[in-house]
This record gives structure tokens, C-alpha cells and sequence, in this order.
């Protein structure tokens, strides 16, 4: 019978233009994968959900300026429209979720993660997780070389930054994906973003991380099995 479960979850029609398969398959590779070699754990836990599930609080530190701040709050109220997930600029350090850093402070504040950032990247970013919750996402830091970077490449990077905070640690290299923000997610060597933007398709996966049914530490068994039960596909794909 849970054989006959799956199957059929996997073989519903299209809610409007996003297939229901489509949404699972990325989902499961841009949720449930992390890049070769970017985290110690276990083989069984790299397939598990991870996910915030407190309020971001995002600082900006470093020179940045008045046209960089406003494509970092673009890339956070875009965001704040698709999920509902508290996102805000804070001036408190003390209860920042994300800091962000510019080239410079990145370089002086982050002994840590600076030895991990490839002199060539243009943009980086890392999570921890709670020792008390685990697959539970309690920090983040992001990085952007702000040195002549243009808005939409600010834009971009953030939205990355933030969309990786939230618990989506890989990209897809799928070329039915190739129109998706995910397809070119952790290249961190470009500052050709383009004009890359969330497609309906990224929008619904996002929106399936944060229904309140998918817990962190989930497996994709679960989340099908929980998707089928409760209809979360067609509500993440229905604006």
C-alpha cells in the first residue's frame, strides 16, 4: 500500500503550469543534497531536511552602499512574498541570524570562513546548526565582494545567501531545471547572474520547505508520504 502511495503522489497532474513531479525532484535536490564535500555529516543525514524556522535577522557589515542596501532589502521582501518567515534588517548583533559581509570585513572579522572562501569567489555563504535542535538552522553567514558589483548581482547573491539560510544547500544540474535560480545556485566564481530570477516552479519548492507539516530532520519518505496526506502540493503551487 505505501509503494502504491508513492506512485500515485508521483503520477498527479499539473496544478496550472508546475507538474507535481517537478516540484518533488527539485525539492529533493536542492533540500535534501548538500555539495560533495561542504559538510561532515553522515551520508543518511545529507538526505534529511534541514530548515529555519525562527525569524531572520539580517545586518549587513562593511562599506556598502546606498544602492547595494537597497538590492539586499529587494532580495528580502521578494523573499517575505512567497513565504511567511519573518525577514528584517537588524542593527542588534547580538540577535543576528545572518551577517553579511562586504570584501573587506569579510577578511578582517571572519578568520573562520575566510580560510574556507577561494580567493576567486565572488560570493559565499555557510549555516550552522543548533546543538539542542538538530537540522534545526541556528546561524548564517554570507559573504559578497561588493568591489564594483553592480545591483543585480547584490540582488542575486543575496537572495542566494538567504535562500540557502533558509535550508537549500545545493543546486540542480537537471536541464529540465536549466531555467530555474537553482541551476547555476552555488557558483560562486561568476558575476554574470544575469537577470535570474525565481521561477513559479523555485517559488513553489520554497514554499514547500515552510509548510508547517515539514519538520527539520524529515526524510523524503516523510515528505512525500506528508505531501500526499495533507494536498501541500497543490497549495504550494497555487499562488
Amino acid at each position: 500500500m505505501r509503494l502504491l502511495t508513492i506512485f500515485l503522489l508521483l503520477a498527479l497532474p499539473l496544478f496550472g503550469s508546475i507538474k507535481s513531479k517537478d516540484v518533488l525532484d527539485l525539492f529533493e535536490e536542492t533540500a535534501l543534497t548538500w555539495p560533495r564535500g561542504s559538510t561532515s555529516l553522515s551520508s543518511r543525514e545529507q538526505k534529511l531536511c534541514k530548515k529555519r524556522t525562527n525569524p531572520i535577522n539580517v545586518s549587513l557589515i562593511g562599506n556598502w552602499s546606498s544602492k547595494s542596501k537597497s538590492a539586499v532589502s529587494k532580495a528580502i521582501n521578494d523573499l517575505e512574498e512567497i513565504i511567511t518567515l519573518e525577514i528584517k534588517f537588524s542593527e542588534e548583533a547580538e540577535i543576528d541570524f545572518l551577517k553579511i559581509y562586504d570584501e573587506m570585513q569579510m577578511l578582517t572579522e571572519q578568520t573562520e570562513i575566510k580560510n574556507r572562501i577561494h580567493p576567486s569567489f565572488k560570493w559565499a555563504w555557510y549555516i550552522y546548526y543548533s546543538d539542542q535542535h538538530p537540522f534545526s538552522i541556528s546561524e548564517g553567514h554570507g559573504f559578497i565582494n561588493c568591489k564594483e558589483a553592480d545591483a543585480n548581482f547584490v540582488y542575486a547573491s543575496s537572495l542566494r545567501i538567504l535562500i540557502g539560510s533558509l535550508g537549500f544547500t545545493n543546486r540542480t544540474a537537471r536541464w529540465k531545471f536549466r531555467d530555474s535560480f537553482f541551476y547555476s545556485f552555488n557558483d560562486y566564481l561568476t558575476n554574470d547572474v544575469k537577470n535570474l530570477k525565481l521561477t513559479d516552479l523555485d517559488k513553489a519548492v520554497i514554499r514547500l520547505l515552510y509548510q508547517d507539516a515539514i519538520k527539520p530532520g524529515m526524510s523524503v519518505r516523510e515528505i512525500k508520504r506528508i505531501c500526499s496526506q495533507n494536498g501541500l502540493l497543490e497549495k504550494v503551487t497555487t499562488p
